[in-house]
């Protein structure tokens, strides 16, 4: 297995290494980012194609993660999408996410 970033576990599904073949993983924003009020609004969606980790997934084993960062704010998290859907709703105030949103 070539390990071309160590900022990931393995095996991670990516177009770079060989841990999965014949498999995909596309994420995507069916709605531009905005913003309502106070709250930066993000929808995530995601498409699998690998029976194996799907399957991890469904036996706890496995997560999808979205990692948001803003460097200029200095705000990091981590979300998580419910393992029963390929779905997730963020809601963040817009304060953590730029020092000139005020």
């Amino acid at each position: 297995m070539k390990k071309t970033n160590i900022n990931y576990p393995y095996p991670v599904l990516s177009a770079s290494n060989e841990d999965y073949i014949n498999s995909s993983f596309d994420i995507e924003l069916p709605v531009n980012p905005y913003v309502e009020g106070d709250l930066a609004k993000i929808e995530i969606c995601y498409s699998l194609k690998s029976q194996g980790i799907q399957e991890l997934i469904e036996n706890d084993k496995a997560r999808v993660t979205v990692y948001l960062e803003s460097v200029e704010a200095e705000y990091r998290k981590i979300f998580y999408f419910p393992k029963s859907s390929n779905f997730l709703a963020l809601e963040i105030n817009k304060n953590n996410l730029s020092k000139n949103s005020k």
